[in-house]
């Protein structure tokens, strides 16, 4: 699964909305945070150096191997969160894709709508947060692609059910 990302409260949103487990894969220094680093073991979740070539390499072939399998990751191919604004979708890395060319499975893109309102606005009043899983994208369909456009084929996707939804949003105020 590959999900916009814009807070601390992604993660959770998307695997309490998915109806089967998942994990996540994760930049190596931000998990060491204390409930991080605790949560990332519980789920058993990957991380990824991004110092180490080496090291992406060997986790990025474990996660296809496990995928393959049948284990559902997130990944958040946007890569932090820091610079987004709200809603707007930043650049996906080309990258974060290699996991899935390299397992053959399909990409299911995730879009979330709000998610950065839990930890990032200052008030008490309730956040009604959105989770979107899109159709998937089988391998057939992104076989021939490089990483690059498999990356803005799933970006162009998630922005669009994102646009849409806000439409509806303002709409319905």
């Amino acid at each position: 699964m590959y999900s916009n990302h814009q807070g601390k409260y992604d993660t959770l949103g998307i695997m309490i909305s998915h109806p089967k487990p998942c994990t996540i894969v994760m930049d190596a220094d931000r998990s060491t945070l204390p409930i991080t680093n605790s949560f990332i073991d519980l789920v058993h979740g990957q991380r990824l150096d991004k110092t180490d070539m080496r090291s992406q390499l060997k986790t990025i072939l474990e996660i296809a191997e496990e995928v393959k399998e049948g284990r559902r990751y997130i990944i958040f191919p946007e890569g932090g969160y820091g610079r987004n604004k709200k809603n707007e979708l930043q650049d996906f890395l080309p990258g974060s894709f290699k996991c899935a060319t390299k397992s053959g499975v399909p990409i299911v893109p995730v879009a979330i709508i709000d998610s950065y309102k839990p930890f990032g606005v200052n008030s008490l009043r309730r956040v009604k947060t959105q989770v979107h899983f899109l159709a998937p994208i089988f391998f057939e369909e992104y076989a021939q692609l490089n990483t690059r456009e498999i990356a803005e084929l799933v970006k162009s996707r998630i922005s669009e059910k994102v646009d849409m939804q806000l439409r509806l949003k303002k709409q319905r105020r």
